[in-house]
């Protein structure tokens, strides 16, 4: 089971030196991966596994004296998987054995990345909802985390939604429903068609507007009498 912690745990099994070496480098260069072991012997993997709470698992499928799927089939522990093989007629073995993706040889960095973004996402995803803290939003070809805790006022705009937080600000090309299945209902508000508000951040409320820090919101006709009715008001 993953850990809670933003710092994914990594263990890459492979046989190929400098495949291992690109792994490793890539996982320092995105950050939030900590790579605790890298080795092509599959008893000091097992290992390794047993005695480390083991996030992601980098697993060549040609390793010596076992097929990587073998290996994988005497682990207790059940970390992501993602294979590394210069054989692309893995792939569909990959998958059938619960993969959750693919990278061929020579691996791409562009490549690594989308890789570990799918799996961050799925993390955040396998979270009950009201325990999750944080989510993230896709922009230039990465992920940038946004904390609950610093967003203030999420606006509809067309095809895109713009966040406001207390750090800075994003345009994301996503909808106000999408983005409000990923957050508490018990923290956050939507208090018109067109915003989504962070109640622990109402500085005050007057008439049919909300301020939140320096950003005045309309509230709608519709939406007051729940928006009241779910604050603590004397």
């Amino acid at each position: 089971m993953m850990n809670q912690l933003d710092t994914l745990n990594c263990l890459i099994v492979e046989d190929e030196l400098i495949c291992s070496t690109h792994l490793s480098n890539y996982c320092e260069k995105v950050g939030g991966l900590n790579v605790v072991d890298t080795t092509d012997d599959p008893v000091r993997a097992q290992r390794v596994c047993a005695e480390n709470d083991i996030d992601i698992l980098f697993l060549d499928i040609h390793l010596p004296e076992i097929n990587g799927f073998e290996f994988l089939s005497t682990l207790k522990c059940k970390p992501k998987v993602i294979v590394t093989t210069s054989d692309e007629n893995c792939a569909i073995d990959a998958f059938d054995n619960n993969a959750s993706d693919f990278l061929l040889k020579p691996i791409k960095y562009s490549r690594f990345i989308m890789a570990i973004n799918k799996i961050r996402e799925d993390r955040i995803e396998e979270l009950p909802k009201e325990k999750r803290d944080h989510f993230y939003v896709k922009l230039d070809g990465r992920l940038v985390r946004i904390n609950h805790d610093s967003l203030l006022v999420i606006e509809a705009r067309g095809d895109y939604i713009y966040l406001k937080t207390e750090e800075k600000n994003y345009l994301v090309h996503s909808t106000l429903k999408a983005i409000q299945s990923k957050l508490p209902d018990e923290k956050f508000l939507k208090v018109h068609r067109s915003y989504i508000i962070n109640r622990d951040k109402i500085v005050d409320i007057e008439d049919n507007s909300i301020l939140i820090h320096q950003n005045v919101v309309p509230i709608s006709r519709s939406n007051k009498e729940f928006v009241m009715s779910t604050l603590n008001v004397l």
